[in-house]
C-alpha cells in the first residue's frame, strides 16, 4: 500500500516539474504565490500525525528524481495540493539564508505554525514576513 501512494505522490512530482518547466509563467502564477501562514491555527495531534506523513511519503518518493527536478518547491506545492483536496489550509513560505557557501533558498509548507517539509523559521530567513520588514 505504502508503494503505491509514493508511487502517485511520484507522478504529482513529476508532473509539477512538467507543469513548471513547459508552462508560461502567467499560468503558473497564482500556484507559485506564497501564502500568509496562519499561526493561530491549532491542529488535531491525529491530523497532525497524517500531515506529517504525507509530508514523510512526499520526500521519499523525490529520492527517485530520474531526469524529473523534484526540489522542495515541487515537494511543497504537491503537498499543499494533497492537503487543500482534504479540506486542510496549508501556506507555501519561501525563505532565503546565507551560509559558508553563499545563499541558498528554500520552500515549505506551513500548517498551524508547524513547519511540514523543512526550514523552521531559525534556519531561514521567511520572505514576506512582516517581522523581517525593518
Amino acid at each position: 500500500m505504502k508503494h503505491d501512494v509514493v508511487a502517485l505522490l511520484w507522478c504529482d512530482l513529476a508532473l509539477m516539474d512538467l507543469r513548471l518547466k513547459l508552462l508560461p509563467h502567467s499560468l503558473n502564477r497564482d500556484l507559485l504565490k506564497p501564502d500568509s501562514p496562519d499561526k493561530e491555527a491549532k491542529i488535531h495531534a491525529k491530523r497532525q500525525d497524517e500531515i506529517m506523513k504525507l509530508a514523510h511519503l512526499v520526500e521519499t518518493a523525490a529520492k527517485y528524481s530520474l531526469c524529473f527536478n523534484m526540489s522542495c518547491l515541487r515537494q511543497a506545492l504537491v503537498i499543499r495540493a494533497r492537503l487543500k483536496a482534504k479540506g486542510i489550509k496549508a501556506s507555501l513560505v519561501y525563505g532565503v539564508r546565507k551560509g559558508a557557501s553563499g545563499f541558498s533558498a528554500h520552500a515549505w509548507i506551513e500548517v498551524g505554525g508547524l513547519s511540514i517539509n523543512g526550514a523552521p523559521d531559525t534556519v531561514f530567513w521567511q520572505f514576506d514576513n512582516p517581522e523581517n520588514r525593518r
